[in-house]
């Protein structure tokens, strides 16, 4: 895991042909040493990449997959975002996204354990157009769905990638708490009330928010979140996006538990 804090940026799984030594101890501990650096360039990586424009986007794309994430039924938008979604993932017949995977693992973990109180599970994800995804999945209850799962796939609403571009900042997590409820349009007061904290910790807080980002007020800090990081810059084209999944492409996802199965790490 290439993590900064507590935030998680990517990941990678590496293996050896059965025929070689197993890695040794101290080639995991340069591994071990570079992680942070990834992190570093993957955290920075955000504030680089620019994303398309939204406006000929469809709705959220909406999935119904079994508890071994086979493909029941799905709307027409859910093959634009299952493509993005894929990001660099090279098209495997019969396998969703492991970002699909994950979420619906994510559930049954926590449909295991009784004590758990958490809300449904959910992930960020940068799509391979460069905007961020939001995941979610749920079970499905009533007539007809025998228990099935439903994976929402949608861009990630703006206090998302407020919070996202924060961590991306260097922002602590207060600070990009702060950064979020800036991007709601909400006041000192009630971000005070929302926090539990005094007005006086919110200024202190946007202070250290400017400080970093080079914002000067929380206008200009809207606006260098949303339109000079988030945003394609003005004027020129938006960057070429990949082939959206076809009716026929998600028909391919209908397969047996022994392909659906939860991926093993690659």
């Amino acid at each position: 895991m290439f993590t900064t804090g507590d935030a998680g940026w990517g990941f990678i799984c590496l293996h050896r042909e059965q025929s070689s030594p197993d890695f040794t101890a101290s080639e995991a501990r340069f591994l071990a040493g570079l992680t942070g650096h990834v992190a570093a360039g993957l955290r920075k990586a955000l504030l680089i990449a620019a994303a398309p424009d939204s406006t000929a986007e469809p709705g959220p794309g909406v999935i119904e997959v079994t508890d071994q994430v086979e493909l029941i039924t799905f709307n027409q938008a859910a093959g634009h975002w299952l493509t993005d979604a894929g990001g660099a993932e090279p098209p495997a017949p019969g396998r969703l996204p492991h970002a699909v995977h994950a979420v619906v693992a994510q559930l049954r973990a926590l449909e295991a354990d009784p004590q758990a109180a958490a809300p449904p599970p959910r992930l960020r994800v940068c799509g391979q157009s460069g905007r961020w995804l939001t995941i979610h999945a749920s079970r499905l209850h009533g007539p007809g769905h025998s228990g099935s799962i439903a994976v929402i796939i949608e861009p990630a609403p703006p206090a998302d990638v407020a919070t996202l571009i924060g961590h991306g900042h260097g922002l602590s997590r207060r600070e990009a708490k702060v950064c979020a409820l800036t991007a709601r349009g909400l006041s000192t007061a009630e971000m005070a009330q929302r926090l539990s904290i005094s007005a006086n910790t919110v200024q202190d807080h946007l202070k250290s928010i400017f400080g970093k980002t080079g914002a000067r007020n929380r206008r200009e800090l809207v606006s260098h979140i949303f339109m000079d990081e988030y945003g394609h810059p003005i004027g020129q084209p938006p960057p070429p996006t990949a082939r959206s999944t076809t009716t026929a492409d998600l028909e391919k996802h209908r397969c047996g538990p022994d392909v659906c199965a939860l991926p093993e790490p690659s």
